[in-house]
């Protein structure tokens, strides 16, 4: 069960380490090049990047949550 916990930490921890490494990214791209935001840049036209970042960033706040019960319940 051990080397089960250890699989699952990793891989929590390189989700967690991805998702750093696109905001850092998003917010650097964002500081060199600015991108004038028109209907036409935006996902599904109202989402902008940002928002698309924050949703990934929520969505991996819940998984360390949901992943970090599930170990305890283990």
């Amino acid at each position: 069960m051990a080397v089960y916990k250890t699989i699952i930490i990793l891989t929590l921890m390189a989700s967690v380490g991805f998702c750093l490494l696109t905001i850092s990214r998003v917010l650097a791209y964002n500081r060199r090049y600015h991108l004038p935001e028109s209907k036409y840049t935006k996902v599904f036209r109202f989402l902008q990047k940002e928002h698309v970042a924050v949703i990934y960033a929520v969505a991996i706040a819940i998984q360390v949550v949901t992943t970090t019960w599930f170990l305890i319940i283990l």
